[in-house]
């Protein structure tokens, strides 16, 4: 049975920046320049808004990896693309967010998802 999520939408300044970060950082193609296709008709969706960022992120993305090494080159990824570390009290995963949007996310290590 294939998950019920069909899209998480998310309002950024800049959809289209959104959209190269994450097809280039999970290595999926864009569904067009406002999304990211995940497959079986799931899709992250980024809608343009003008209204001012007033709180930091309530949605943060857990990344599950296979290894150390695809988690370090994961990180190594997201940070080339602009993200930057940031703390978040957490322990089990290398947590990175980025300026200019919604782009915070959690690299788990192996076998934590």
């Amino acid at each position: 049975m294939p998950h019920p999520i069909h899209h998480v939408l998310v309002e950024s300044a800049d959809p289209t920046q959104l959209v190269r970060f994450w097809t280039a950082l999970l290595g999926l193609p864009a569904g067009d320049d406002t999304s990211v296709s995940l497959g079986d008709g799931a899709a992250l969706r980024f809608a343009a808004t003008e209204e001012p960022k007033q709180v930091k992120n309530r949605m943060h993305l857990d990344l599950a990896t296979t290894s150390a090494e695809h988690q370090a080159d994961l990180v190594r990824i997201a940070r080339e693309l602009g993200a930057r570390p940031v703390d978040v009290g957490q322990t089990d995963g290398r947590a990175l967010g980025g300026a200019g949007g919604p782009r915070r996310q959690r690299v788990l290590r192996a076998g934590t998802a």
